[in-house]
């Protein structure tokens, strides 16, 4: 269990939300705090199936703007996501996806494209967004053709500073919005971040990132909040007496 420490999570809230759930049943108080609007155009029309071999797509965004709007073609060419979290998102719209080798990050996925034989590859995007997919795949001699399917603008309906124990990052654009010194304060905040994407941009800006999910869910953020409480805990009495009063030489030497 938590120590009932308070996080806010810089993004709408769902209803149901099952971020909210997982965090709340560890006794988390959980808070949310939305700085992003997003406007979703599909392709109209795509182009031609047959200039490629492969679509790639990195954010859930990115899927929910084509949901039920995805030609027949297309759904017999091989589709591939950022990761799991991505992947989950386009099985449920029936589309069978490969997930991105090692880090959920552009050019992991990039990599793996190339590793696969893809070489025509579509790449449904948002703007803005990173260049790593575009970057990796074109340095190794493939072609891509981009399809921006979505646009985010942030929106920040609240500029009072964030007063919680953990402030969460779901995007870079969330931490370009808040993770700024007026709106956050790290020595009473501690910051963490759904992915390596966005534990970067963080580090970028010079926060340490206490807690990082290995896979972009409820469970894994949780996984990485407790991870951090229990090194960051305050040692018991008996733990703090042993290390200032040892009772033999060889309670020095205790791992």
């Amino acid at each position: 269990m938590s120590r009932g420490e308070s996080v806010v999570l810089v993004r709408a809230e769902d209803k149901p939300d099952p971020w909210r759930a997982t965090l709340e049943r560890a006794g988390f108080r959980v808070f949310f705090r939305p700085v992003l609007a997003y406007e979703s155009f599909p392709p109209d029309p795509w182009p031609g199936p047959g200039m490629f071999d492969a679509v790639a797509v990195t954010s859930p965004r990115a899927v929910a703007a084509v949901a039920g709007r995805v030609p027949e073609g297309y759904r017999r060419l091989p589709w591939y996501a950022v990761g799991p979290g991505t992947a989950a998102e386009l099985e449920h719209i029936g589309l069978s996806a490969t997930a991105g080798d090692g880090p959920a990050t552009g050019a992991a996925l990039g990599e793996r494209l190339v590793a696969d034989g893809r070489t025509r590859v579509l790449f449904l995007a948002g703007n803005p967004r990173r260049p790593d997919l575009e970057r990796t795949l074109r340095s190794a001699g493939a072609t891509v053709e981009t399809l921006e399917v979505y646009r985010s603008s942030v929106v920040v309906e609240d500029w009072a500073p964030i007063r919680e124990d953990w402030a969460i990052f779901f995007s870079p654009r969330g931490v370009e919005a808040l993770a700024t010194p007026g709106a956050l304060d790290p020595a009473r905040t501690r910051v963490g971040a759904i992915g390596p994407t966005t534990a970067g941009s963080l580090r970028e800006r010079g926060f340490r990132v206490s807690a990082e999910a290995d896979t972009p869910t409820p469970e894994a953020l949780l996984a990485g909040l407790l991870a951090s409480s229990v090194r960051n805990r305050p040692p018991s009495p008996f733990e703090a007496q042993d290390a200032v009063l040892p009772t033999s030489p060889s309670s020095r030497f205790r791992p």
